[in-house]
């Protein structure tokens, strides 16, 4: 278990005031970490991995995937709410509560624990995350809860819901109760609803993770002509329902896989938007198309930052799960010094943590590749210097346990030359 989360999470806990809910997430990660250490070496998960080393990242696509075949699972529920926190996520995790409210109506209590840490922390307003939240609660049972001692939370979530008394189509007693969009409903409404979230940029996106959910032939093909629209909008809404439509099988692969690749891959050549053409990469990744890996390295040079940062993410879902390709580990050196910063973390975090094959002396020469390239940029005064030393010194403490002791010294260094 990384204790960078764990640190996190408790160090936000005693700022917010919400040290025991802080202790509460610390144990969800690591019932996460005990659930995916205890996955056999054969199962489907591992495929495609460059190891089986357990990490905070393989942790998250665990979750995820747990939660979409069930959405009951409560270990990777509240996983997914620890990780949205500790890694400081918009809405910390509020989206995902929905759910467990209409299982149970008390965890309002720790809706309002999260929006309340993570406006403290960010500085957001989640009223309209929280409001939706709470909506999945059954109104009945929330002014139960309302009515006796100790029932402040639910008290609270309903004078967050009345804003909504006047919306057309409220359900529930008295009108305010909130319907999710992301359960039931048709595909027309699913993908209505999903178009409004990507049109809006929204961080919670329920009717989408709802598609994803339902891999049928009318989903998918829906999806795919999507790709071929004029409106960038529907283009990247058909991108990203194929991205993660289903769950992956005992063999690795989601459904529609050879199709989802093939309709992708002869769309990205006239795509011309650099957003879109970004989701398109993650799609070729979330699949594990290695078919198309020459593909999507001739665009690591790309001149928009959106379609290099999804190569440096695509590329370890594309490379040879049992040896990368030297030219795979060529294109991630390149990328680990590009001019932005997101892209140069998911690259180094690939280069060092997502690669197979690659021995412990190799790994040292490019971190002191790297290391020697950002002092540089500290000794002519370059403004990228320092973050990039930052970078690194942050990189030696997100890889896994079996990193080599002289790898780590070599990125924790926090000074290097002073110039003359």
């Amino acid at each position: 278990m990384s204790q960078n989360q764990v640190d996190a999470l408790r160090r936000a806990g005693s700022a917010t005031g919400h040290p025991e809910f802080a202790e509460r997430m610390v144990e969800a990660l690591r019932e996460g970490f005990r659930v995916l250490e205890a996955l056999p070496p054969e199962d489907a998960f591992w495929r495609g991995w460059a190891n089986g080393h357990a990490t905070v990242h393989k942790l998250g696509v665990l979750a995820e995937e747990r939660l979409r075949r069930d959405p009951a699972d409560r270990t990777a529920r509240w996983t997914l709410v620890a990780l949205a926190l500790a890694h400081g996520a918009n809405d910390g995790g509020l989206s995902l509560l929905g759910p467990a409210i209409a299982d149970d109506p008390t965890v309002v209590a720790d809706a309002l624990v999260i929006a309340d840490w993570a406006g403290q922390e960010i500085g957001l307003d989640l009223t309209a995350e929280l409001r939706e939240a709470c909506g999945w609660g059954d109104r009945n049972a929330l002014e139960s809860l309302g009515r006796v001692e100790g029932g402040e939370a639910a008290r609270v979530a309903l004078r967050v819901l009345e804003p909504l008394a006047a919306l057309p189509g409220s359900a529930g007693s008295g009108g305010t109760a909130v319907t999710f969009r992301g359960v039931g409903g048709t595909a027309d409404e699913l993908f209505a609803g999903a178009f409004r979230e990507i049109a809006a940029d929204a961080d919670a996106v329920p009717c989408l993770i709802a598609l994803h959910g339902r891999p049928t032939r009318e989903v998918f093909e829906r999806a795919a002509r999507l790709l071929a629209c004029e409106d960038p909008v529907e283009r990247e809404l058909g991108a990203r329902v194929l991205r993660e439509l289903g769950p992956y099988d005992a063999e690795g692969r989601r459904p529609f896989h050879t199709e989802t690749v093939d309709v992708v891959v002869a769309e990205m050549g006239d795509e011309p938007d650099p957003g879109v053409l970004g989701w398109m990469i993650s799609v070729l990744g979330y699949h594990r198309a290695r078919r198309a890996l020459d593909l999507v390295l001739d665009l690591q040079s790309h001149p928009a930052q959106p379609v290099r940062f999804a190569v440096a993410a695509a590329l370890p879902g594309l490379a040879d799960p049992e040896r990368t390709e030297r030219r795979v580990l060529e294109a991630l050196l390149r990328l680990a010094e590009d001019d932005s910063g997101a892209v140069r973390w998911y690259a180094l975090y690939a280069l060092f943590n997502e690669t197979a094959g690659v021995g412990s002396a190799q790994r040292r020469t490019w971190a002191t590749h790297l290391t020697g390239r950002a002092d540089a940029d500290i000794d002519i005064d370059s403004n990228s210097g320092p973050e990039r030393r930052a970078e690194l010194s942050q990189l030696a403490t997100a890889l896994d346990d079996q990193a080599d002791a002289a790898l780590l010294d070599i990125l924790a260094q926090t000074t290097g030359p002073t110039g003359p």
